[in-house]
């Protein structure tokens, strides 16, 4: 491509009434010091609210994504586990 063509740019505004959306988020990558899954899942979650549409949307965080979802009383061993240990 030479430097006076141009590329082609389309943007239509879509609006959706009902939302189903799954994510698999495997590995981390950060945007400042927030997750960029995290980050990315808010703009979806904005766009829903704004469209004031029906959703559901579930994150899958998995391997080294998934440390980032735990907080310290998921990570306490829990007594009804026979070996002591949290799932």
């Amino acid at each position: 491509m030479t430097a006076v063509e141009k590329l082609l740019h389309i943007d239509i505004p879509v609006k959706l009434s009902n939302v189903k959306m799954v994510f698999s988020i495997g590995a981390l990558a950060f945007e400042g010091d927030l997750p960029a899954s995290i980050f990315h899942l808010q703009l979806v979650e904005n766009d829903i609210a704004d469209w004031d549409a029906k959703s559901e949307v579930v994150a899958v965080f998995h391997t080294n994504a998934g440390h980032v979802t735990l907080h310290d009383i998921a990570l306490k061993p829990r007594p009804e586990h026979r070996d002591g240990q949290s799932l």
